[in-house]
């Protein structure tokens, strides 16, 4: 099956330029380059750069049905209509609207945990020589769907025919994990995964959790605590990194939370936890390690104000020449901040930087299908781990103070005001932090639910941010202040707590 997409979309050894088979009926080059202005612009044949490129990449090759019907699937009104018409599409001869109706279905189905539809739309997908989008995500998500038939051995076997393809690739390694019956097996994965981190000069990664910790909580590095190299630093004194941990109810994990920053090879830290008015043991447990270690500071919080609340109480108290941020139930790789700050001591004009993640749960079954973020691929942007100068806060000023959402915003301010070339990506494709999935977060909440970054709150959330983004000409029409009387933009009243919250 997958040899026969390769045989289509793989370029033949030992020719550099391989003869471009015809294109297909449906492909629609005036599409094409209208719709992605970089390949106009790079003056490549559409073509050509769909064949060598854009397939892989999950360009579109024409204007699909499917992919309209889609958008229509997230709006309650629309959702049934939508759903009818894709697995219609399903039956198209065009192959494009066939496998993409396919793979829209599959994803939409796995999130709501309806695995036999999962199975039967995206039967469609992988039985295709030449399935849309080409990428690696719907094939992982088979991995699953085999394995939740069972169907182990094939699903192993699956990825074997996936690694002779996409190779060693670190999603494969991570995926293989989830379906690994044997303990024992484990350690291989492990070591593979690691040699990634090698390939990267860092130190691996594995787990070994002390009886009665989950796998989640015995991540740690395969090295002892390395000390950080200052061969890249030009400056006397190392400078401060300000870490700010919202913590709410934290007391089953932030301890892996902090023993995760306290083993950072960057060690000039000060990390202020902001207890948001917890009524469990968290603020008493992260009292005491601070008696241990100065770098630690609570920040106690009267009423329950929410995370980004609590993000600016430590904002605002930060001393750090750059500051961050780090959710109390995550663990980061000990080379995360050593790394995202290399960059910005190397390269002035660099404003912020940040790193990948992937999702896991307790018992490290790693990726999310519920997530629309890691239907792309499994590690992903992690937009939680930016870490700016201070010049950046001070000309942007805070978080705003809203339900959900405002990290993202935060990022795309970021780039209103600085252009992309000010913002880089730390070793991308790689897990610099592995994100703590649970029932109970805000993400699986209804009206707050991943969900509506399609239709509903966070999507209109997303509008209002992008408006007033583009109608402020200069940076400083771009600073949001701690506690604003009048928004500088306006939103659902449902993004916003209310005021006596407690």
């Amino acid at each position: 099956m997958l040899s026969r997409i390769a045989s289509v979309f793989k370029k033949k050894k030992g020719l550099q330029k391989p003869q471009l088979p015809v294109a297909p009926p449906y492909f629609d080059s005036d599409y094409y380059l209208a719709t992605y202005a970089d390949v106009a612009q790079a003056g490549m044949p559409a073509w050509e750069h769909f064949y060598h490129h854009g397939y892989q990449e999950g360009r579109w090759p024409c204007q699909l049905k499917a992919v309209q019907a889609e958008a229509l699937l997230w709006t309650q009104a629309t959702q049934s209509q939508a759903e009818q018409q894709l697995w219609q599409l399903t039956q198209s001869s065009n192959e494009a609207e066939k496998t993409s109706a396919a793979w829209f279905l599959a994803r939409w189905h796995a999130a709501l945990g309806q695995w036999q539809q999962v199975h039967q739309a995206l039967s469609c997908y992988v039985g295709s020589a030449r399935p849309m989008p080409g990428l690696m995500a719907p094939h992982l998500l088979w991995v699953e769907v085999l394995a939740k038939q069972k169907n182990t051995t094939h699903a192993l076997a699956y990825l074997e025919q996936l690694k002779a393809r996409y190779g060693d690739r670190v999603e494969l390694i991570l995926t293989r994990m989830n379906h690994i019956a044997q303990p024992k097996d484990h350690a291989l994965p492990w070591k593979e995964l690691s040699q990634h981190y090698d390939a990267a000069g860092l130190m691996g990664v594995r787990s070994q959790p002390l009886s009665g910790q989950s796998l989640f909580d015995g991540l740690q590095s395969t090295e002892l605590l390395r000390t950080t190299s200052n061969d890249f630093l030009d400056v006397e004194s190392p400078p401060l990194v300000s870490v700010i941990v919202p913590a709410y109810n934290a007391e089953k994990t932030i301890l892996t939370t902090l023993k995760g920053l306290q083993a950072q090879t960057w060690s000039y830290l000060e990390i202020l936890v902001v207890d948001d008015a917890s009524s469990d043991n968290t603020a008493a447990l992260v009292a005491e390690l601070a008696l241990q270690d100065p770098r630690i500071r609570l920040i106690a919080q009267a009423l329950n104000k929410g995370a980004y609340h609590a993000r600016n109480v430590g904002l605002a108290q930060s001393q750090g020449q750059f500051i961050t941020v780090h959710d109390s139930d995550d663990w980061s790789h000990p080379q995360k901040i050593e790394q995202q700050l290399r960059p910005l001591l190397q390269q002035p004009a660099l404003q912020v930087t940040l790193s990948h993640w992937v999702r896991a749960s307790d018992d490290l079954q790693l990726g999310n299908w519920s997530s629309p973020e890691d239907w792309n691929g499994l590690v992903h942007r992690n937009v939680s781990s930016l870490l700016m100068r201070r010049a950046v806060f001070n000309e942007l000023g805070f978080w705003d103070d809203v339900v959900c959402s405002a990290d993202t915003e935060y990022y795309y301010r970021v780039l209103k005001a600085y252009g992309a070339a000010a913002v880089y990506e730390v070793h991308p494709g790689l897990p610099l932090a592995f994100g703590r999935v649970r029932e109970d977060s805000l993400t699986q909440r209804s009206a707050t639910h991943i969900f509506t970054i399609f239709s509903g709150l966070r999507h209109d959330y997303s509008k209002a941010y992008h408006r007033w983004h583009e109608s402020s000409p200069k940076k400083q029409y771009l600073y949001m202040p701690q506690h604003m009387d009048t928004r500088v933009f306006e939103v659902d009243a449902r993004m916003l707590r209310k005021p006596d919250h407690s």
